[in-house]
């Protein structure tokens, strides 16, 4: 009943467009319900969108596990510059990856966080799969994991 609503209610709102595109954006509302976003600094968004980077390494832990639309933060993070240089945008969403764990970080990660390992002791690595570009969007970051206020943008190949 309550999915039925909103269902109808999106259709009322969006009168124009063909059943077709509704369905597909009742569908997306539906799964974004449960992603979350998370903000990185730059460079490392852009090791993480373009895969170079599957492991992001994070004082804190949390439960959640699925879609994380990643974010990039508008300051630069200073270790990363000096490690890879100033890349990719920055104050807009990036892509989507799967956080599909989080454990203690251990040396054997270094390559996979793309940093030494040795110098976070005590940190967590939450590792990321399947990198997909996303249009970049204008995204304010925030600290912690928060859902997105605006469906994310669509992928791009």
């Amino acid at each position: 009943m309550f999915w039925g609503a909103i269902f109808w209610a999106t259709v009322n709102l969006l009168n124009g467009l063909r059943f077709v595109q509704i369905s597909r954006l009742f569908a997306a509302i539906c799964y974004d319900l449960r992603m979350r976003c998370l903000s990185v600094r730059q460079p490392w968004a852009e090791l993480i969108a373009s895969g170079r980077k599957s492991v992001e390494v994070r004082s804190w832990t949390t439960s959640y596990r699925g879609p994380l639309l990643i974010c990039a933060g508008v300051a630069w993070h200073q270790l990363g510059v000096e490690l890879h240089g100033r890349l990719g945008q920055r104050g807009c969403a990036v892509c989507l990856v799967w956080l599909v764990d989080i454990r203690p970080l251990v040396d054997a990660d270094s390559d996979a966080a793309r940093l030494d390992a040795r110098d976070f002791a005590g940190q967590f690595a939450w590792v990321l799969r399947s990198p997909e570009r996303v249009e970049p969007l204008e995204m304010s970051g925030r600290l912690g994991l928060f859902t997105p206020a605006v469906v994310p943008p669509r992928r791009v190949a």
